[in-house]
Protein backbone atom coordinates (compact mmCIF):
# COMPACT_ATOMS: atom_id res chain seq x y z
CA UNK A 1 0.00 0.00 0.00
CA UNK A 2 1.60 3.29 -1.10
CA UNK A 3 0.24 5.22 1.89
CA UNK A 4 1.76 2.74 4.34
CA UNK A 5 5.00 2.81 2.38
CA UNK A 6 5.10 6.59 2.62
CA UNK A 7 4.54 6.43 6.39
CA UNK A 8 7.34 3.88 6.65
CA UNK A 9 9.68 6.08 4.62
CA UNK A 10 9.02 9.08 6.86
CA UNK A 11 9.44 6.96 9.99
CA UNK A 12 12.70 5.49 8.72
CA UNK A 13 13.89 9.00 7.87
CA UNK A 14 13.21 10.07 11.46
CA UNK A 15 15.13 7.03 12.71
CA UNK A 16 18.07 8.01 10.53
CA UNK A 17 18.03 11.56 11.93
CA UNK A 18 18.18 10.19 15.49
CA UNK A 19 20.91 7.74 14.52
CA UNK A 20 22.92 10.43 12.76
CA UNK A 21 22.72 12.54 15.92
CA UNK A 22 24.02 9.65 18.02
CA UNK A 23 26.91 9.07 15.62
CA UNK A 24 27.83 12.75 15.55
CA UNK A 25 27.78 12.81 19.36
CA UNK A 26 30.16 9.84 19.43
CA UNK A 27 32.48 11.33 16.85
CA UNK A 28 32.63 14.65 18.69
CA UNK A 29 32.40 13.26 22.26
CA UNK A 30 35.30 13.34 24.62
CA UNK A 31 35.20 10.17 26.72
CA UNK A 32 33.42 6.90 27.46
CA UNK A 33 31.09 8.56 29.98
CA UNK A 34 29.62 10.68 27.17
CA UNK A 35 28.89 7.55 25.15
CA UNK A 36 27.67 5.50 28.10
CA UNK A 37 25.26 8.22 29.20
CA UNK A 38 23.35 7.78 25.94
CA UNK A 39 23.41 3.98 26.09
CA UNK A 40 19.62 3.55 26.56
CA UNK A 41 18.94 5.79 23.58
CA UNK A 42 21.41 3.85 21.42
CA UNK A 43 19.90 0.54 22.55
CA UNK A 44 16.51 1.84 21.40
CA UNK A 45 18.08 2.78 18.07
CA UNK A 46 19.47 -0.77 17.73
CA UNK A 47 16.01 -2.28 18.28
CA UNK A 48 14.35 0.09 15.82
CA UNK A 49 17.14 -0.38 13.30
CA UNK A 50 16.60 -4.16 13.35
CA UNK A 51 12.94 -3.74 12.53
CA UNK A 52 13.65 -1.34 9.68
CA UNK A 53 16.39 -3.63 8.30
CA UNK A 54 14.07 -6.64 8.35
CA UNK A 55 11.35 -4.60 6.65
CA UNK A 56 13.81 -3.50 3.96
CA UNK A 57 14.88 -7.14 3.47
CA UNK A 58 11.26 -8.25 3.09
CA UNK A 59 10.53 -5.39 0.69
CA UNK A 60 13.59 -6.33 -1.36
CA UNK A 61 15.27 -2.95 -0.85
CA UNK A 62 18.78 -4.35 -0.57
CA UNK A 63 20.56 -0.97 -0.66
CA UNK A 64 18.66 0.24 2.41
CA UNK A 65 19.04 -3.13 4.15
CA UNK A 66 22.81 -3.09 3.58
CA UNK A 67 23.29 0.37 5.08
CA UNK A 68 21.03 -0.51 8.02
CA UNK A 69 23.00 -3.72 8.59
CA UNK A 70 26.27 -1.81 8.71
CA UNK A 71 24.69 0.82 10.92
CA UNK A 72 23.34 -1.82 13.30
CA UNK A 73 26.81 -3.25 13.88
CA UNK A 74 28.18 0.15 14.86
CA UNK A 75 25.18 0.94 17.06
CA UNK A 76 25.64 -2.37 18.91
CA UNK A 77 29.28 -1.52 19.48
CA UNK A 78 28.37 1.95 20.77
CA UNK A 79 25.68 0.51 23.06
CA UNK A 80 28.27 -1.81 24.56
CA UNK A 81 30.77 0.93 25.30
CA UNK A 82 31.73 1.05 28.97
CA UNK A 83 31.91 4.37 30.84
CA UNK A 84 35.56 3.66 31.50
CA UNK A 85 36.35 3.14 27.79
CA UNK A 86 39.71 4.59 26.92
CA UNK A 87 40.21 7.39 24.48
CA UNK A 88 42.03 4.90 22.26
CA UNK A 89 39.00 2.57 22.23
CA UNK A 90 36.73 5.45 21.28
CA UNK A 91 39.17 6.60 18.62
CA UNK A 92 39.03 3.13 17.06
CA UNK A 93 35.23 3.38 16.84
CA UNK A 94 35.44 6.91 15.45
CA UNK A 95 37.92 5.84 12.77
CA UNK A 96 35.72 2.87 11.86
CA UNK A 97 32.74 5.19 11.40
CA UNK A 98 34.88 7.59 9.38
CA UNK A 99 36.62 5.03 7.15
CA UNK A 100 33.30 3.36 6.32
CA UNK A 101 31.81 6.73 5.47
CA UNK A 102 28.89 5.78 7.69
CA UNK A 103 27.71 9.30 8.46
CA UNK A 104 27.80 10.11 4.76
CA UNK A 105 25.86 6.94 3.90
CA UNK A 106 23.22 7.73 6.53
CA UNK A 107 22.80 11.29 5.21
CA UNK A 108 22.54 10.16 1.60
CA UNK A 109 20.04 7.42 2.42
CA UNK A 110 17.97 9.84 4.53
CA UNK A 111 17.82 12.32 1.64
CA UNK A 112 16.89 9.58 -0.83
CA UNK A 113 14.10 8.36 1.44
CA UNK A 114 12.82 11.92 1.87
CA UNK A 115 12.74 12.29 -1.92
CA UNK A 116 10.84 9.01 -2.28
CA UNK A 117 8.35 10.10 0.40
CA UNK A 118 7.73 13.37 -1.47
CA UNK A 119 6.93 11.69 -4.78
CA UNK A 120 3.37 12.51 -5.83
CA UNK A 121 0.65 9.90 -5.60
CA UNK A 122 -2.23 9.66 -8.04
CA UNK A 123 -5.87 9.81 -6.92
CA UNK A 124 -6.05 6.03 -6.46
CA UNK A 125 -3.32 6.28 -3.81
CA UNK A 126 -0.66 4.69 -5.99
CA UNK A 127 2.80 6.12 -6.57
CA UNK A 128 3.22 7.90 -9.85
CA UNK A 129 6.40 7.83 -11.86
CA UNK A 130 8.03 11.04 -12.93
Amino acid sequence: DPVHERVLLVSLGDHLVRTETALVELVSGTDGRDVASGRARVEDLVAANRLYRRTADIAGDQAVADVLDELERVLIEIAGTAPEASTDDLDVMRRRIDTRGLLFKVRVMREQLQDRAREPMNTQGQETTL
